[in-house]
């Protein structure tokens, strides 16, 4: 507990020195594997901070030292729906829809596609958004495919419209972020990881 004392000290020094207020509020906790409930319970007293699982948000995106489970991209996934939803009002011709999701809808998730690993199921679920998007007449239900998503996200020049499959999209941003962590052994970004 001495640790939690000398932490929260240093908090209100830092506050003194300042004149800035450290927001309880918005400063949270977190543990590594194996820290007894008592003693969480303990730092939570004398900190004033509550636990967290992720270490902070930044860009909307959960950063964690776990892998985040599912229900953690709920907000993206609904933030995605809420988007279809907002188009299916309107008339769109099939070009408009597929502008809309390479230029939007398939840009969304970016950053949250390279800042770490995302299950395979929240993948599958954007592809199945854009692919219902795509063939439903209202923009939102069901319809019937004319040809195979496969197909679609070939290339322009080998028959297809260009769009991503988010799961490669997904393993290309890793391997690109895999490339920077070992092209740069020494920098802040590999050694915090």
């Amino acid at each position: 507990m001495e640790e939690a004392r000398v932490i929260g000290s240093v908090l209100k020094e830092y506050g003194r020195l300042s004149g800035q207020k450290v927001n309880v509020a918005k400063s949270h906790i977190s543990y590594g594997d194996g820290v007894p409930s008592r003693i969480r319970r303990r730092v939570k007293r004398i900190l004033h901070m509550n636990e967290t699982h992720c270490l902070f948000k930044y860009l909307g995106v959960n950063i964690g030292m776990r892998r985040l489970p599912r229900v953690a991209f709920e907000p993206l996934l609904e933030r995605l729906r809420a988007k279809i939803s907002s188009w299916k009002g309107h008339a769109l011709s099939f070009a408009g829809k597929v502008n809309l999701i390479q230029a939007v809808f398939q840009l969304i998730p970016i950053y949250l596609l390279s800042s770490g690993w995302v299950p395979k199921t929240v993948l599958v679920k954007m592809d199945e958004y854009c692919r219902r998007f795509l063939w439903s007449r209202d923009g939102d239900g069901h319809g019937l495919p004319l040809a195979a998503w496969r197909a679609l996200c070939k290339s322009k020049d080998k028959g297809g419209l260009g769009f991503r499959r988010m799961s490669l999209v997904h393993e290309a941003l890793l391997r690109k972020q895999l490339a920077k962590y070992l092209d740069k052994p020494s920098s802040l970004w590999t050694r915090v990881i």
